[in-house]
């Protein structure tokens, strides 16, 4: 197997290591060595470049690697895909500062580790995370274990550190094996950018990593910018710029693919006042035009009846709505190897650039598929969506059940709902969002049958910033139920519910 390692000013050594719990510490039952230098690092180098033969576990303040190069003081340890765990006396934080990817988890035995909960979670697809930190030299721990494939060349992929090469086509499997762990250290990494980037893609499946911590001996630490005062606006690059996006249909290139959406800004825009930002997600066999048009819950061409009512209540002109197309045929939101997600990730970013959006005030509603996909960017984007309107999910049309960081949460569901029940679909993925965001479960009253009518309940949650309300209504499988009589309706109180709940961000 071939690595190849691009090296200029930089000085990648890499040490791979299976690892095993031997008499409470840590050993190795394989491992090797390869590095490629160039000709002004190789004499500073000489101490780097000798056989590692183990990897020992790391303490909470500093890690050394077999060779016994100082990998340095702990700055920031990342359990990818999964929740806070501890490994070896490192507390890895549960996953952040990603784009791309999905999460995946298993729940058999790792060999080779003294912990197997960082090993039996893992973000997979192409992935990125851009860590905030001070500019210094730093090492980076990285962890990997193959928990799904059983057979080489199923799975190649690529990792760069701060643009430097660290391995291409790797094959996790052939290295490995099937669910053991391996870990890799890369140190004398150099960050001037006050950022480091780890970029993982993929020529073959997808790319996948288990974890990584990041190490100093040069004084660099975790930046993190200030936490934002409860109601205090994030201008988005836009802002302050002439306005690149008018309203109407743009068309985007995601994951290979030309993906659409519908945009709709206020006529008062201004490029100084960052605007609330509100994505509106059809359901299966729907379309973004329905969403835009108002033909969804009311009647075409009707303005304030467009994106699911709530445009009708935007009388100041306070928010930029946003229609995203699914795809295939009929249209939704397949979202393998996190490619729905991604389209989401490209709209954002270009929408921030070219418009005036406040950051803190990012929401994503729909209904059925849509909802689904509304519950996967909460799950999946919890730090860029401050909250989502969950209208009848199901299990088919979600692909992310353990989100990482809370996210507010405002959820619908008809108690007579043929294709997702209530109790078992629309319950469910409310109690999950409930319990990420740390709310007091307790019984949600649903209406009688035949009243056409509807109660809501809003949760005990000890966060004031990621409150959550559910709506139970007497109704089937509708986006826009109305009190007293049955069906869709542009009077709906769902969207002055969703309305009311976005607003008081």
């Amino acid at each position: 197997m071939a690595y190849q390692t691009a090296i200029s000013a930089v000085t990648f050594s890499l040490f791979l290591g299976v690892l095993c719990a031997c008499d409470g510490g840590v050993s190795s039952s394989t491992s090797s060595s390869v590095s490629s230098l160039s000709s002004i690092d190789q004499a500073s180098s000489s101490e780097a470049l000798q056989s590692s033969s183990s990897v020992p576990p790391m303490n909470s303040s500093a890690a050394t690697s077999s060779e016994g190069i100082e990998l340095g003081s702990l700055v920031y340890a990342n359990n990818s895909g999964g929740d806070e765990v501890l490994l070896d006396g490192v507390t890895y934080s549960a996953d952040r500062f990603f784009s791309g990817g999905m999460r995946s988890q298993t729940m058999d035995a790792i060999t080779g580790t003294s912990s197997d909960s960082l090993y039996q979670t893992e973000l997979y697809g192409n992935i990125t995370y851009e860590v905030p930190v001070s500019n210094a030299a730093y090492s980076v721990r990285l962890h990997f274990a193959e928990i799904y494939h059983t057979a080489a060349n199923a799975r190649l992929f690529s990792l760069t550190v701060e643009g430097q090469t660290v391995f291409a086509d790797w094959d996790l499997f052939e290295e490995a094996g099937h669910d053991v762990a391996i870990d890799i250290d890369v140190p004398l990494v150099m960050v001037a950018d006050g950022s480091l980037t780890i970029e993982m893609t993929a020529s073959v499946d997808a790319a996948k990593i288990s974890g990584f911590a990041i190490y100093s001996n040069d004084g660099g630490e975790l930046n993190l910018p200030p936490e934002p005062e409860i109601g205090e606006a994030i201008p988005s690059p836009g802002c302050g710029t002439a306005r690149g996006l008018m309203d109407g249909t743009h068309t985007i290139t995601s994951s290979g693919e030309s993906r659409q959406f519908i945009l709709d800004v206020p006529n008062n825009y201004d490029n100084t006042k960052p605007y609330r930002l509100i994505f509106g997600i059809h359901a299966f066999y729907g379309h973004m035009d329905r969403i835009a048009d108002g033909s969804e819950i009311g009647q075409e061409g009707v303005p304030r009846y467009a994106h699911y009512g709530l445009k009708q209540y935007d009388t100041d002109g306070t928010t930029i709505f946003v229609a995203p197309n699914g795809t295939g045929s009929p249209n939704g939101w397949p979202n393998q190897d996190g490619k729905q997600t991604r389209f989401f990730d490209d709209m954002l970013k270009l929408i921030s650039e070219e418009l005036c959006i406040d950051q803190s005030r990012i929401f994503a509603h729909g209904f059925s598929y849509g909802s689904g996909m509304s519950f996967n960017l909460a799950c999946e984007r919890p730090d860029i969506f401050r909250a989502v309107g969950v209208y009848a999910p199901g299990d088919p049309v979600v692909s992310c059940a353990n989100p990482s960081k809370p996210v507010a949460y405002f959820g619908v569901h008809g108690t007579s709902d043929g294709t997702f029940n209530i109790n078992t679909a629309g319950a469910k993925y409310r109690d999950i969002l409930l319990r990420a965001n740390g709310c007091t479960l307790k019984d949600s009253p649903q209406p009688a049958q035949g009243s056409r009518s509807h109660i809501c309940t809003t949760y005990d949650c000890p966060d004031e910033r990621y409150p959550a309300r559910w709506c139970a209504f007497d109704e089937g499988h509708i986006p826009a139920p109305v009190d007293g009589r049955s069906g869709n309706g542009s009077d709906t109180w769902v969207a002055k519910e969703a309305w009311q709940f976005f607003t008081q961000f």
